[in-house]
């Protein structure tokens, strides 16, 4: 059958409004679906930690990743020639405090300030010519914050020295202060993050 020229208009029309008549229902079925999801954030944000124990445990889980973002972003030019130390673990932690009367590094923090003493070592792989050598790190980490029940952590103090790998019973260097270290300074970011709450919570933290 053959159409005329007012059957073709008519029948274009039609089929125009369907296609549009489609297309708004499409676009609105999408954004009432859209409406209906709730956003979901890749990180849940959750709230810097108050007890010490879960803080550290959280902190040392990051701590390699967060160092080596440090010292790469140290490093100098030569790092194709000499590339630049790598922190390959972080041990458990110990919260056993040591007496401060006992050591030269000591100081007096506020009264109001706690001061909690944390002890761990990094594993860390330097390259001497194309040889990869491991060695130790022991830290002694000092942490504070405002009172004893709040969540604002900040690094007091940090003390560093070098021992051997595999050899644990060898230390060779004495205690430095590494607190604007690198992994001194990673651990201030890692705080500001955990402040920020911009970090993984642990598998203790409640999410929300």
């Amino acid at each position: 059958m053959i159409l005329g020229a007012s059957q073709n208009t008519f029948f274009s029309k039609q089929i125009a409004a369907i296609a549009l008549t489609n297309l708004l229902f499409s676009l609105g079925g999408a954004s009432a679906s859209t409406q209906d999801v709730p956003s979901t954030f890749l990180r849940p944000q959750v709230a810097c930690p108050t007890d010490l124990e879960t803080v550290v445990t959280g902190l040392l889980r990051d701590l390699p990743g967060y160092t080596n973002r440090v010292i790469q972003r140290s490093s100098g030019p030569f790092r194709d020639i000499q590339r630049p130390t790598t922190v390959l673990i972080a041990s458990q932690p110990e919260f056993e405090p040591l007496d401060l009367d006992r050591w030269t590094y000591t100081f007096e923090p506020d009264s109001e300030s706690p001061l909690y003493q944390i002890f761990f070592t990094t594993l860390e792989r330097q390259y001497d010519d194309l040889k990869a050598v491991e060695l130790q790190h022991y830290h002694w980490l000092f942490l504070t914050r405002t009172r004893e029940d709040s969540n604002d952590w900040q690094i007091a103090l940090m003390l560093s020295r070098q021992g051997d790998y595999p050899d644990f019973e060898r230390v060779l260097t004495p205690p430095i202060e590494s607190t604007y270290g690198a992994v001194g300074r990673a651990v201030e970011l890692w705080l500001r993050d955990c402040r920020a709450q911009a970090v993984e919570p642990t598998a203790d933290q409640a999410l929300p």
